[in-house]
């Protein structure tokens, strides 16, 4: 009789881990697929009269090019953690 109480525990432990491990699995599937973007202010820097002339995503970064402000044309390089990159354009 011993064995058997026992063996009843060893299931209800197991239910109980099997139970709350689904739970925990559950509750950071929901976390990830309802985690809004992080929102991240920027600022370029660039003195007045600058104006994005065009720009393009590639690998995710954002490549900004900007004409004007009495600097010679340039690209601006933001990563996705928003560091910043310049880049000038050689003008002749």
């Amino acid at each position: 009789m011993n064995k058997l109480k026992i063996v009843k525990i060893i299931v209800a432990a197991l239910t109980f881990l099997l139970i709350f491990g689904f739970l925990i699995a559950a509750g950071t599937i929901y976390k990830k697929v309802n985690q809004k973007p992080k929102k991240i202010d920027i600022s370029l820097n660039e003195p007045t009269g600058s104006q994005i002339a065009d720009y393009k995503i590639d690998n995710k970064n954002l490549y900004v090019l900007i004409k004007g402000g009495n600097k010679s044309d340039r690209i601006v390089i933001i990563t996705p953690s928003g560091e910043l990159s310049t880049i000038k354009t050689n003008q002749e």
